[in-house]
């Protein structure tokens, strides 16, 4: 009976030895949140943002600073964090616009989190829906991020960017890959 008891306590030991390791931050980072990088930017009409007289769709050439910015999804805590870039004219408040553009101001374009709630729908796409920052920024929250199944993610919004024509609201598509 004794040795029975002593089996025992030893298989025990080594369950509780083996399910107790530590587990490293990689181990829950991979579980939990997944981390994007931003790599292509196309509007839906082109735009020129870097005031060089050329337009283009490709907002990563008007904006080079957008290229591998980064977007997270913690999936336990269900937020999304979107890094974008927000406009600052003559270092004044981030997110606010002049009405008109003229050759003496200068635009710097700053990096800010867009934090939000999500929830899922029936196609498994996440919907952010409760900002966690309050915010008053140009760059709209997308309806919905698309999950791709080449560890790619894809959504549609729309900015407000100051142009040499004015303030100009701006539809783009954005696509993202998987860096970890």
């Amino acid at each position: 009976m004794i040795e029975k008891k002593v089996i025992f306590l030893g298989l025990v030991t080594v369950l509780v030895l083996f399910s107790c390791g530590d587990k490293g931050s990689n181990d829950v980072l991979v579980e939990d949140e997944r981390r994007y990088q931003l790599t292509e930017v196309h509007s839906f009409d082109p735009i020129d943002l870097n005031f060089d007289g050329k337009s283009n769709h490709n907002l990563m050439e008007e904006l080079p600073s957008l290229k591998n910015q980064p977007l997270r999804i913690n999936f336990e805590h269900k937020t999304i964090n979107i890094i974008w870039l927000e406009p600052r004219i003559n270092d004044g408040e981030i997110g606010k616009l002049l009405d008109q553009y003229n050759n003496s101001i200068s635009i710097d374009y700053l990096p800010v989190q867009n934090l939000y709630y999500f929830k899922n729908d029936q196609d498994l796409n996440i919907q952010p829906y409760q900002n966690l920052e309050n915010t008053d920024y140009t760059f709209t929250v997308p309806k919905s991020v698309k999950l791709l199944d080449d560890d790619r993610l894809m959504f549609t919004t729309n900015q407000k960017f100051l142009t040499e024509n004015g303030i100009r609201t701006v539809f783009m598509e954005c696509v993202y890959e998987i860096v970890n």
